[in-house]
């Protein structure tokens, strides 16, 4: 019998889907998170493949500039192994942080390529000092890659703010002193900015900057932002324990992501929120996770990643995602 071409790679796809989901369904059932950050054992093959791939074909600098950061991260976060960054496709961007630190991100790719492939960002790490949220983005990174989406593209940040995290005592701010998410130049930032920051009592861990998108990791967020122009975006934070959505037509927000219930905080100038949320309409989903150190166990990380899927799914078709 004489297959197509077409054939042979729709199986081929069929035969990764199965594994994939196979192997996915074992590891929520027998890993906890914390083993998943520590042994950094991917389930799939063909991932771990494709990632030590993606490391190789970097030069010898760029290799190393990933090393060193990827050292540093593992010495800051309890649990997590180097090989989290260097065997997760993570790349340098061209774009590095006020102390010179590379900007990692990686590109997930579905299992199905289509035009029509929903296109998710997710970001971890903006504020140093909340180091769970980089934990956990780490976990959902290695979680794509051993078991991508049929349907999303997504690109991963897992380290925002490398110089705040890797500060001898890790810091809300980069190391100019800045508050990455009061940073990016929303409307009016030049006449509300200060005076906000000011009537909030001047507290430095939140000093948006002298003028908006000052800072090397704002601009490459934004960079990144345009490139990658994401149907929505899921920015990971501490200690609230709630989760905010930011969009113009916020009748599309979830209700609950695992333990966690919407509440809405409203917008500040200079956040992400503000700027992609509001002035982009590109909806924002601002998860507060409950410690800045520790994050939840596998249960509830699982439920909020299940969720997260499930909101996807049902407003991927939405005017909000479609048209933005």
């Amino acid at each position: 019998m004489v297959h197509s071409r077409k054939t042979t790679k729709y199986c081929k796809f069929l035969i990764f889907s199965l594994i994939a989901s196979i192997s996915a369904s074992i590891s929520a059932l027998e890993e906890p998170v914390d083993k998943l950050l520590g042994g950094m054992e991917f389930a799939n093959p063909l991932t771990i493949e494709k990632s030590e791939d993606t490391y190789r074909a970097l030069g010898p600098s760029e290799r190393s500039e990933i090393d060193n950061l990827c050292q540093g991260l593992s010495d800051k976060l309890n649990g997590l192994q180097i090989e989290a960054c260097t065997n997760n496709g993570l790349y340098p961007s061209k774009i590095t942080s006020a102390q010179g630190r590379p900007l990692l991100y990686a590109e997930v790719k579905p299992i199905f390529e289509t035009p029509s492939n929903r296109r998710i960002l997710l970001v971890g790490g903006q504020h140093g000092d909340e180091l769970s949220s980089i934990k956990l983005v780490f976990s959902w990174l290695t979680q794509l890659n051993s078991s991508p989406s049929p349907n999303t593209l997504w690109r991963v940040l897992p380290a925002a703010n490398p110089d705040g995290i890797l500060s001898s005592r890790a810091t809300r701010t980069n190391a100019n002193g800045i508050d990455l998410n009061r940073n990016l130049p929303t409307p009016n930032w030049l006449t509300q900015a200060d005076k906000y920051w000011k009537g909030k009592g001047s507290n430095e861990r939140y000093f948006p900057g002298v003028e908006p998108a000052s800072e090397p990791e704002t601009q490459w967020l934004m960079q990144q932002i345009e490139e990658f122009d994401p149907d929505a975006i899921i920015s990971v934070h501490a200690p609230l324990g709630i989760f905010d959505f930011d969009s113009n037509d916020l009748s599309i927000a979830p209700r609950t992501l695992g333990p966690l219930n919407l509440y809405l905080l409203g917008t500040f100038p200079g956040s992400l929120g503000n700027y992609a949320g509001m002035s982009r309409n590109v909806p924002v989903i601002t998860i507060e996770l409950k410690h800045s150190y520790e994050i939840p166990d596998t249960p509830e990380t699982q439920h909020m990643w299940a969720d997260l899927h499930n909101w996807l799914d049902n407003f991927s078709t939405s005017e909000a995602l479609v048209n933005n």
